[in-house]
């Protein structure tokens, strides 16, 4: 019963990792956000893991039946890195970067050749007792945990930044990452410490695994009841956004958009807030300055398909010429300090407007 239900689970991650990391890496191509690709990857190649063990097990294939799957396992955490430095440290250089890549690289050549060895006809217990170490509570724990911390601090620093709305889908990307510390932790238990936890891992690892998939789902395609909250806070825009929807005159929040729309009105706030620091002028004016600028070089009804590709060339552009019209005296600086925003903040841009 344990072996079909452990055939099942390979099985179905198989088929979920695959269509999820394909539709997700797709979705990151159209968007122009190659960072969340990177992400899309890890998730490939984690499903080849699965794959693999599916078809090695469903066969009885013991020549590779460690080694073979331990490459995809552990080389899907490297795309995941990318992702990591790209998002959340875009344009920054910091050591805990280096310090993660150098120790993830040494102990992942070791996790792979001690899954090799273990393939051998007469296998050292050392071997699958030190993979198991790597795996379960080094390499993925460190990775993992980097993530929920990552996601954490970003939730905290987006909430000061957005007077108080943090999106959620950092907390969403952190919760799905513990489930997967908590499947890998039990994992050692069964395969080393206790044989006989392993019918309860194997169950264990479907809840965890599902629950991983939920959370990593709705933190990339969030639902529409998500931005109820951001919705609600689209006040300095209320006004332009019932250009291209009705607008609730008590509560200033609008009906009728999309959820795309909604979210990237409270991007363009955001940057009219930057700019408003910069140049001294109120924050809805150049909140509204911004959406002109928009509107006027890439057309009007266009904010719903706003990409950050498209934000960029707004900013040195339409936006830049704007202010020197109205003789602003420092929009160069104005400018590149928002050019620097979509740089350095670029994980609030992706969980905002991905």
């Amino acid at each position: 019963m344990a072996e079909l239900l452990t055939l099942l689970y390979y099985l179905i991650d198989f088929m979920f990792l695959c269509i999820f990391g394909l539709v997700l890496a797709l979705k990151a191509i159209k968007k122009k956000f190659n960072n969340v690709f990177y992400f899309g990857l890890a998730i490939l190649l984690n499903a080849t893991f699965f794959g693999l063990k599916f078809f090695l097990n469903l066969f009885d294939v013991q020549s590779y039946k460690y080694g073979l799957p331990e490459i995809p396992f552990v080389l899907s955490l490297l795309p995941g890195i990318v992702f990591v430095k790209k998002t959340f440290y875009a344009g920054k250089n910091r050591p805990i970067i280096v310090i993660i890549s150098i120790i993830y690289s040494f102990l992942a050549i070791t996790s792979i050749t001690l899954g090799a060895l273990e393939d051998s006809p007469s296998p050292d217990p050392f071997f699958r007792i030190w993979r198991y170490i790597i795996d379960d509570i080094i390499v993925y724990p460190l990775v993992f945990t980097w993530n929920i911390v990552n996601g954490i601090r970003e939730y905290k620093k987006t909430s000061k930044k957005l007077h108080g709305f943090g999106t959620p889908r950092f907390i969403f990307f952190s919760i799905g990452h513990a489930f997967g510390i908590a499947s890998g932790i039990m994992d050692f238990i069964s395969g080393i410490l206790n044989p006989e936890f392993y019918e309860f891992y194997v169950i264990f690892s479907v809840v965890c695994a599902a629950s991983y998939g939920i959370f990593m789902y709705i933190t990339w395609f969030p639902p529409a009841a998500l931005n109820r909250q951001l919705q609600s806070r689209v006040t300095v825009l209320g006004g332009n956004i019932g250009k291209t929807g009705p607008t609730d005159a008590k509560t200033g929040t609008v009906s009728g958009q999309s959820a795309a729309t909604i979210t990237n009105m409270r991007v363009l706030e955001y940057f009219g807030d930057v700019l408003s620091k910069i140049i001294g002028k109120s924050h809805a004016a150049c909140s509204g300055l911004i959406l002109l600028a928009v509107e006027s070089q890439l057309g009007e009804d266009t904010v719903n398909r706003l990409t950050i590709k498209d934000l960029e060339t707004v900013i040195g552009g339409e936006l830049k010429n704007r202010l020197e019209k109205l003789g602003i005296p420092n929009a160069t600086d104005a400018i590149a300090a928002l050019k620097q925003e979509l740089t350095t903040n670029l994980s609030l841009l992706t969980m905002m407007m991905f």
